[in-house]
C-alpha cells in the first residue's frame, strides 16, 4: 500500500508491532507518547470497535536503518519529499522519525514539501522510472511512493510496451518488477525481504514462526517464505498456479457463501486458535 493509504486506514486497524508500506520499502513502529519526543496534538487514537487495550494514542516513527538501506539500494533519498511521516509542529530537538503525526490537522502529512520529479530524483530506481517515461513512453504512478512506483496497464497507450515489461524485456538489473499491476522497486526491498527484516529484529524465524494473508501476485515470495499462507480471495492466475503447487502450505477461506470481509475474519481467527497448518 501507498504510506498515505497505511495512514488513512491506521483509525481501523487494531494496533501492530509494525507497519510496513510501498510493496516494503518503508517500516514504522508504534511508539508512546511521552513528554520526550512526542506531542499530544498530533497523535493516532484508534476507534473504540478495537480492542480495549489498543485504544492508547500513539505515535509512528520510521525505521530508519531499513531507510537508509533502501536509498543506498536504489531509492536514493529525494523521493521521500512531499511523502515524510512526521508532523511539520515537531521541534527542533526531536529527531525527524520519531515526531508524531498530526492527524487532526491537514498540516500534518504530508509535510509540506513538493514532491521531487522523477528525472531529479538520485537513485538507479528512479534512473529506471526515467527511462520508463522517457525512453519507453510509459506513464507511472508515482503518488505517495517513495521506495517503488508503480505501472498501471489502462494508463499505457503502447500495450506492446507493456507486455515487454511484463515479460522482462524491459528492465533494470537493480529493479524488480511485479505483476499486474506492474511495481518496480529495488532488488533490497520487496514484501520477503522486509518480512525476514522484521522477524530479524523480533527474534524470529521466518519459515517456521509465521503466518500471512495474502491474494496478489506481488505476495507470492513473502508468501512462499512464511510457514503458511492464509487466501481470502484469488486474484490472478499466478497466485492460482503457486497454490496448486504448494497445497499443503496454503489454506483457502473463502466460498461461495463466504464474501472477502468474511474470508479475511476466517483466516484471522484460523491464525488466532492456532490452526496455523
Amino acid at each position: 500500500a501507498r504510506t498515505s493509504t497505511l495512514l488513512n486506514r491506521l483509525p481501523y486497524l487494531p494496533k501492530a508491532d509494525a507497519y510496513c508500506t510501498e510493496a516494503g520499502g518503508r517500516i514504522f513502529y508504534p511508539i508512546d507518547i511521552n513528554d520526550e519526543c512526542c506531542h499530544e496534538e498530533g497523535s493516532y487514537t484508534p476507534l473504540d470497535y478495537v480492542a480495549d487495550g489498543d485504544l492508547k494514542s500513539f505515535g509512528l516513527k520510521e525505521d530508519m536503518v531499513w531507510r537508509e538501506r533502501m536509498e543506498r539500494g536504489g531509492a536514493g533519498t529525494e523521493a521521500y519529499a512531499g511523502n515524510e511521516v512526521f508532523s511539520n509542529r515537531c521541534s527542533g530537538d526531536e529527531s525527524e522519525e520519531e515526531c508524531m503525526i498530526d492527524y487532526e490537522s491537514i498540516e500534518g502529512f504530508p509535510f509540506v514539501q513538493d514532491e521531487v520529479p522523477i528525472d531529479r530524483r538520485n537513485g538507479h530506481l528512479w534512473d529506471f522510472a526515467s527511462h520508463l517515461v522517457e525512453e519507453e513512453g510509459f506513464v507511472l504512478d508515482t503518488k505517495s511512493y517513495s521506495t517503488c512506483f508503480r505501472v498501471n496497464e489502462k494508463h499505457q497507450t503502447k500495450s506492446d510496451k507493456f507486455k515487454a515489461l511484463l515479460a522482462g524485456d524491459i528492465g533494470h538489473p537493480e529493479a524488480t518488477s511485479g505483476r499486474a499491476p506492474t511495481l518496480a522497486y529495488p532488488i533490497v526491498s520487496g514484501k520477503k525481504n522486509c518480512c525476514q527484516y522484521i522477524a530479524d529484529e523480533l527474534g524470529l524465524d521466518l519459515a517456521t514462526e509465521s503466518v500471512c494473508i495474502c491474494d496478489d501476485d506481488n505476495d507470492i515470495e513473502m508468501a512462499l517464505a512464511c510457514s503458511h499462507t492464509y487466501i481470502p480471495s484469488l486474484t490472478s492466475k499466478s497466485m492460482l498456479g503457486t497454490l496448486r503447487k504448494n497445497g499443503s502450505d496454503f489454506t483457502l477461506t473463502f466460498g461461495p457463501d463466504v464474501g472477502s470481509t468474511a474470508a479475511t475474519e476466517a483466516a484471522l481467527n484460523s491464525i488466532f486458535n492456532g490452526n496455523d497448518r
